[in-house]
């Protein structure tokens, strides 16, 4: 049974873990991956990767971790990053599943609110995660932003909160790192025997 103080710790750690992630840049401090994660090996999934340079950082930390996005931006990264190649996976959310299972961390860093069929992803995410992880999701704030021409959607904290329990995906925690962003942490329950 987790306690209330692990719980507490649990969530501020995650929060402090996700709130770095939310940058996707090249500034990220991946020092905190080793303070904030289990020990490698972890399998980890980064869907959207846009190049795969999370999914790289990890791996280079001792990670088992690979990176997911719509063909055409696989193929590219795959040209500019030809080392990186066999860690890249083909993935349309709006279409298909997400390729694999049983990763203990699945990241969506700014994925949801592009997706046209945006009602699956959750269940989708899921079902690739093995029974008691943890899948980070990040996107607009709906009531601090206004729509976007390259976003579909943007979401309430209620609204991912729905769509995650919906899913059978327990409610870590949800948080507004800042006024035009959501970040939501969310836990595959365990299947009791």
């Amino acid at each position: 049974m987790i306690t209330d103080e692990a719980r507490e710790w649990s969530h501020h750690q995650e929060m402090k873990f996700s709130t770095v992630l939310y940058r996707r840049n090249r500034d990220i401090d991946f020092s905190l991956f080793q303070h904030l994660l289990s020990t490698p090996p972890m399998k980890i999934l980064d869907l959207g990767c846009n190049g795969s340079y999370v999914a790289q950082k990890l791996c280079q930390m001792g990670y088992d971790a690979y990176g997911a996005d719509l063909p055409a931006v696989v193929r590219q990264a795959q040209r500019d990053y030809p080392e990186a190649s066999d860690r890249l996976l083909t993935c349309n959310l709006d279409t298909g599943e997400i390729p694999g299972n049983g990763y203990d961390l699945v990241l969506a860093l700014g994925v949801i609110e592009h997706l046209v069929c945006y009602e699956g992803f959750f269940g989708k995410v899921a079902r690739a995660l093995r029974s008691g992880s943890i899948v980070f999701v990040s996107t607009c704030n709906r009531d601090a932003i206004e729509t976007e021409r390259h976003h579909y959607h943007h979401f309430s904290a209620g609204e991912l909160e729905a769509l995650a329990q919906g899913a059978q995906l327990e409610t870590i925690s949800i948080a507004t790192p800042s006024r035009t962003s959501l970040i939501g942490a969310f836990r595959k329950l365990r299947v009791k025997a």
